[in-house]
C-alpha cells in the first residue's frame, strides 16, 4: 500500500480546494473524465457531512493493490457513525466498507481499480502526487500565514520567501529559454540539412534542358522550398520576437512578385483540397516598395495556410488593397510619403466563435483543443503574425461567423521607392486591347471582379457571365447581332454547364475564328488538356491568375505579340559563368545527398575534388597533401567540423605551415553557432541550403584566385 497524502476535514472552509485535489488526483491516475467527476462528488459528499465532526475528522488517501491490480483507496474519518453514507459510495466505487477504530473514530474505506490493467506506482508518480496534495491552497496559505505572522517580522520573511520563490522561477525561465533556444536550433539543422539537397538539386535542374511546363513545376519547386526557409528562419526568430528584439529590414522589392510567388506555392495545397484560390491586388495599390518582403511574406503564408487548413471546399480569397485617410482602419506614419496597405485573407470554412476571436491570437492557443487534434497545428502562427503587423506599424485582428467563414485582417505601413513610386498594380495602356470585346465566364464573384479590375484598365469593353447557361445565351444574341466577342475567358468549373460546355458551344458557331477563348482552372487535369485543340482553346491559365500570366497569354492568342514587337530581336540573356581557376578541394561531408550536389555544383569547373566522410578522414588527408581550400561540414560522425578543424590549425602551427582556408558548411543558423565556427579557426562559412552562386563566390574570395 502506498500512502499519498492526508487532508484534515476539521473544517469546511477550503472544501472547493480540498475536492479540486481530488479531482487532479483522479484525473491522474488515468480516470475519464466523466468517471472523473462521479467519483469526485460522490466523495465531496462525504466529505461535506464528515468536515468538522472533530479534530480528528479527515481524508486518508492510498494506491493499494488488490487481486493483482491497482487502484484508489480513500478513507474518512469521523466521530460521527458515518455509515450511512457508504450507500452514496457504493454507486460508484468497486468496494466500500465501514469499521471502527477503538478509540471513537469511525472508519469508512472505499475502492476502486484504477482503468489501466499495467498501471505500475513508481516513486516518482508517488512524490509528484504528495506534492500535490499536500501543497497548501493560496487561501490554505494565506490563512496559515494570518495566524504565525502578526508582526513585522512575519511580513519579513514572508517576503524573502517570495523574492527567493522569484529568483528559482527566473532561473527555471532562463534555463527552459536555453533549452528552446537549442532544441530551435537542432530542430534547425536537421531541417536544413536534407534541404540544402532539394533547394540545390532544383537549382541545377533549372540549368538543363526542360519544357516550359517543366520549367514552371521545377521554378514553383525552387519558390516553395524557399518559402521553408524562410518559415524555419521565422522559427529561429521566435525567441527574439518574444523578447521584442527583432529589427524589421528595408529593403526594395516587388509587391505584386511577392504575392503572385506566394500564391503560386500556397496554390498547390489549395488544389489538393479542391478549394478556388483567389488572389486580388486592387489595381492602385503600388507595387514597388521599401520594407521586409520575408516578414510580410510569413505573415502571408501563415493566414493563407490556415485558411486552407480550416476550409473545405469553398474558396479562399486574398485581397491586397491601399487605405488612405478617412478610412476606419487608416494607420498613419510619421513619414508624411509612406503608404498603408491594407491585406486581408477571407475564407468559407469552420468559422470562429465570437467568445474564441481574441484568445487565438494568443501563443499555442487554438479556438478549442479539438481544433488542435482534427487540423493539427501549434496555435504559434498567429501570434508570432500579430506582433510582426505591429512592429510594421499596424494591427491584425478577425471578424468571423461560425460556419460562414473567417476574415482575417491586417495594415502594414511601408514606404514608396522613390525611383518608381508612382508604378501600380495594373498600369493603363500596359497592352494594347482598346475596344476589344471580352466576355468573362465565372460563376465566382471574386474571381469575375479581379478579371474585370485588370481589363478594364487596359480598356477592353467587359461583359459579364456568371455561369455557362448565361453565357450561352449572351453569346447567341452577339452573334445574332453579327458581333461576336474579341475575347472569352472561361472558368472551367461551374455547375450545369462547365467551360467546357461553353466552348464546345463556341466551336460549333460560324465564323467562331474571329472569337479567342482562354479557359482559367483551379487546377491542371489531363482531361482538360486533352480538349483545348479540340474546342479551339488558345491558353489554359491556373488560378490565381498572375497579371503578367494573363497579359501574355492575351498577347499572344489574339495575335498580338507579334505586332507589338515589331521587327525588334530579343536574344536570350544568360549569366556570364564566373570564371573559375583551377583549385584542388577537399570536400568533409558525411551526406552523400550534399557532396553529390556540391560536386554537381562544380562539375562544369577545373575543379579538382577529394572527398573525405568524417572529420578523422580529412585531418589525414590534410596531413599529407597540400589543398587549396577546404570545404568542411560541421555536424558529422566519428569526428566533427570543430574538432576536425582544431586539429588541423594546431597541426599547421606545430609545423610551421600557413593556414589552408576552411569554408564552414553549416545547417545551423544561430548567431552563436556561426561564431563557434569562426572561434575553431574556419576562414568563413556558408549556412544550409547552398546556393551555386554564394558557393563559386566565397572560394573565390578565400584562394585569392
Amino acid at each position: 500500500m502506498f500512502e499519498l497524502g492526508k487532508i484534515s476535514l476539521k473544517d469546511n472552509k477550503y472544501l472547493i480546494e480540498k475536492r479540486n485535489k481530488l479531482l487532479d488526483l483522479i484525473g491522474a491516475l488515468g480516470f475519464g473524465e466523466v468517471t472523473a467527476t462521479r467519483l469526485t462528488t460522490a466523495a465531496s459528499e462525504v466529505i461535506r457531512n464528515v468536515a468538522g465532526t472533530s479534530d480528528e475528522s479527515r481524508l486518508e488517501l492510498f494506491i493499494d493493490e488488490r487481486k493483482g491490480r491497482f487502484g484508489l483507496l480513500i478513507r474518512f474519518f469521523s466521530a460521527d457513525d458515518i455509515s450511512e453514507d457508504a450507500k452514496i459510495l457504493e454507486a460508484v466505487f468497486d468496494e466500500t466498507d465501514c469499521s471502527f477504530s477503538g478509540n471513537g473514530i469511525n472508519i469508512l474505506g472505499s475502492f476502486k481499480f484504477i482503468p489501466d490493467h499495467s498501471f505500475k506506482p513508481t516513486e516518482d508518480f508517488i512524490n509528484r502526487e504528495r506534492e500535490k496534495i499536500s501543497r497548501l491552497t493560496r487561501d490554505e496559505l494565506y490563512g496559515e500565514l494570518k495566524k504565525s505572522y502578526s508582526d513585522l517580522e512575519g511580513e519579513i520573511e514572508a517576503h524573502k520567501r517570495t523574492e527567493e520563490m522569484l529568483e528559482k522561477a527566473k532561473i527555471q525561465a532562463e534555463s527552459a529559454n536555453k533549452a528552446k533556444s537549442e532544441f530551435l536550433a537542432s530542430m534547425s539543422h536537421e531541417i536544413r540539412t536534407p534541404m540544402n539537397a532539394i533547394i540545390g538539386m532544383t537549382e541545377l535542374l533549372l540549368d538543363t534542358s526542360l519544357s516550359n511546363e517543366q520549367k514552371g513545376f521545377v521554378q514553383t519547386l525552387g519558390k516553395a522550398g524557399d518559402a521553408l526557409l524562410s518559415l524555419i528562419n521565422a522559427i529561429l526568430d521566435l525567441s527574439k520576437i518574444e523578447a521584442g528584439d527583432v529589427e524589421l529590414e528595408e529593403t526594395d522589392f516587388d509587391l505584386a512578385e511577392l504575392i503572385e510567388g506566394t500564391c503560386d506555392v500556397m496554390a498547390i495545397r489549395a488544389h489538393k483540397r479542391d478549394i478556388e484560390f483567389l488572389s486580388r491586388v486592387e489595381p492602385d495599390v503600388p507595387i514597388n516598395i521599401v520594407g521586409d518582403p520575408s516578414r510580410l511574406r510569413q505573415i502571408i503564408v501563415n493566414l493563407i495556410g490556415n485558411a486552407i487548413k480550416f476550409t473545405d471546399g469553398g474558396e479562399v480569397v486574398l485581397n491586397v488593397g491601399l487605405l488612405k485617410k478617412g478610412y476606419p482602419e487608416y494607420r498613419e506614419s510619421n513619414d508624411a510619403k509612406s503608404l498603408c496597405l491594407f491585406f486581408y485573407v477571407k475564407d468559407s470554412g469552420i468559422g470562429i466563435p465570437k467568445d474564441k476571436q481574441d484568445k487565438i491570437f494568443e501563443s499555442f492557443k487554438q479556438a478549442d483543443s479539438s481544433t488542435t487534434r482534427r487540423y493539427g497545428g501549434t496555435g504559434l502562427g498567429l501570434s508570432i503574425s500579430k506582433k510582426i503587423t505591429t512592429l510594421m506599424g499596424g494591427r491584425m485582428w478577425v471578424e468571423s461567423e461560425i460556419g460562414k467563414g473567417s476574415k482575417f485582417c491586417f495594415t502594414a505601413i511601408f514606404k514608396p521607392q522613390e525611383a518608381k513610386s508612382k508604378e501600380t498594380f495594373v498600369k493603363p495602356g500596359e497592352i494594347d486591347v482598346k475596344g476589344i470585346s471580352t466576355l468573362i465566364v465565372d460563376d465566382n464573384a471574386t474571381n469575375r471582379l479581379i478579371l474585370r479590375e485588370i481589363l478594364s484598365v487596359w480598356d477592353a469593353e467587359v461583359t459579364e457571365a456568371e455561369g455557362g447557361g448565361e453565357a450561352i445565351s449572351i453569346i447567341k444574341s452577339a452573334y445574332e447581332k453579327n458581333k461576336p466577342y474579341d475575347l472569352v475567358l472561361l472558368d472551367c468549373r461551374m455547375p450545369e454547364i462547365d467551360g467546357m460546355g461553353v466552348a464546345k458551344f463556341l466551336r460549333e458557331q460560324k465564323n467562331s475564328e474571329s472569337t479567342t477563348v482562354m479557359m482559367l482552372s483551379s487546377d491542371y487535369k489531363t482531361n482538360d488538356l486533352k480538349q483545348i485543340d479540340k474546342y479551339g482553346i488558345g491558353a489554359y491559365l491556373v488560378k490565381p491568375i498572375k497579371r503578367k500570366e494573363l497579359k501574355n497569354a492575351i498577347l499572344t492568342t489574339l495575335g498580338l505579340w507579334k505586332a507589338q514587337v515589331g521587327k525588334e530581336k530579343f536574344k536570350e540573356v544568360k549569366k556570364a559563368a564566373v570564371s573559375i581557376p583551377h583549385l584542388n578541394i577537399l570536400l568533409v561531408e558525411d551526406n552523400p545527398d550534399n557532396r553529390l550536389l556540391i560536386k554537381a555544383f562544380l562539375k562544369k569547373t577545373p575543379i579538382e575534388i577529394e572527398e573525405a566522410e568524417n572529420g578523422q578522414i580529412a585531418v589525414d588527408k590534410v596531413k599529407s597533401k597540400e589543398y587549396d581550400i577546404v570545404l568542411m561540414d560541421m555536424q558529422m560522425p566519428v569526428m566533427d567540423g570543430y574538432t576536425a578543424t582544431k586539429t588541423i590549425r594546431e597541426w599547421e602551427r606545430e609545423n610551421d605551415r600557413s593556414e589552408t582556408p576552411i569554408l564552414a558548411l553549416t545547417a545551423y543558423a544561430m548567431k552563436e553557432d556561426r561564431d563557434k565556427t569562426l572561434e575553431a579557426g574556419c576562414s568563413d562559412y556558408l549556412t544550409k541550403p547552398l546556393k551555386k552562386e554564394k558557393l563559386l563566390e566565397a572560394l573565390l574570395r578565400l584562394t585569392g584566385k
